[in-house]
């Protein structure tokens, strides 16, 4: 059945996980869907075109794991804004 998938599927779950992946980024939550839908993605992509399982199973784990690292690398920069503009209307910068 999955053989019979066009490419077009293929590209409608990697519009979906962009889409998370910007929701996720701006609300900072979400990740369990996310990481639902791109484990299964990963396992479909393993039965359409075989090959190194463990390194397409690595994709996957990767996708997940810049994710969870751009958004805490957002959040960082968050913080460093309010405080740079707390010391700013303190007068202490």
């Amino acid at each position: 059945m999955l053989h019979s998938l066009g490419n077009s599927f293929f590209q409608y779950i990697q519009d979906a996980l962009m889409l998370l992946e910007d929701k996720i980024t701006r609300l900072g939550t979400g990740y369990t869907h996310y990481w639902y839908i791109s484990a299964a993605y990963g396992l479909i992509q393993l039965d359409k075109t075989p090959g190194n399982p463990t390194a397409q199973k690595q994709q996957a784990i990767d996708r997940v794991a810049r994710q969870y690292f751009k958004v805490r690398a957002s959040q960082e920069d968050l913080s460093k804004a309010k405080e740079k503009l707390l010391l700013s209307r303190l007068g202490k910068v």
